[in-house]
C-alpha cells in the first residue's frame, strides 16, 4: 500500500478543487459521505486549491473499508466527467502524450510523476510514481480508455507494483492495449 499522507514531500502540494469534485461524482458515494463529513468537506470549488495531504487523508480512511477497491476506482472513473479532456485532446494518443504533464497541472508543487513509453504498435505503459492510491488510478486509466472508446477497444492493466528505492513508496506500472 502507498504511503499517501505520510510522504514527508507533500507537504506543499495542493490539488485543483475542479479534479477534487470527482469524490460527489461517483456512484459510491454514499459509501464514503461519512468519511468526507468528518474532514469537513461538503464540497469543492473548481477554482480553488486544497491540500493535497487532507485528500490522501480521505483516502486512507477509504481503503480502511472492505469495499475500497470499488471505491476508489469508481471516484477515478469520474475524472473525466469532471474535467472535459476530450475537447483539448481529440485522440487518446494526444491525451497520453500530455499525461505526464496534467498530473502538475491538477496539482501544485506535487512530487510524482507519471511516465507513458509506447511499448509496442499498440500498446503503452504507464508508469505511476505519484502520491495517488493505485485503484483510484486504475480508475482514472480506465475512464480515460471510456472516453476515447469510438476510437479504439481498450484494456487496461495493472501489471506490477514495485518499491521505489529512493522514496520507499510503490510504484504503480500499468498496460494499456489496444485493437
Amino acid at each position: 500500500m502507498k504511503k499517501l499522507s505520510a510522504r514527508k514531500d507533500i507537504q506543499n502540494t495542493q490539488s485543483l478543487g475542479q479534479l477534487l469534485q470527482v469524490f460527489f461524482l461517483s456512484i459510491e458515494l454514499d459509501e464514503y459521505k461519512t468519511i468526507l463529513q468528518k474532514y469537513g468537506i461538503t464540497e469543492f470549488k473548481g477554482d480553488q486549491w486544497y491540500p493535497t495531504k487532507l485528500i490522501l487523508e480521505v483516502f486512507e480512511e477509504i481503503e480502511k473499508r472492505y469495499n475500497s477497491i470499488q471505491n476508489l476506482v469508481s471516484i477515478g472513473l469520474k475524472v473525466t466527467e469532471a474535467i472535459d479532456f476530450r475537447s483539448r485532446f481529440p485522440t487518446f494518443d494526444s491525451f497520453m502524450a500530455a499525461f505526464p504533464q496534467m498530473e502538475h497541472e491538477m496539482h501544485r508543487n506535487n512530487p510524482g510523476d507519471f511516465e507513458v513509453t509506447r511499448i509496442g504498435p499498440k500498446s503503452i505503459e504507464i508508469v505511476d510514481r505519484t502520491v495517488w492510491p493505485h485503484d483510484l488510478e486504475y480508475g482514472v486509466l480506465y475512464g480515460i480508455c471510456r472516453l476515447y472508446q469510438d476510437q479504439h477497444d481498450y484494456l487496461v492493466e495493472r501489471t506490477e507494483i514495485v518499491v521505489d528505492p529512493q522514496t520507499g513508496d510503490e510504484v504503480g506500472i500499468y498496460q494499456i492495449t489496444w485493437s
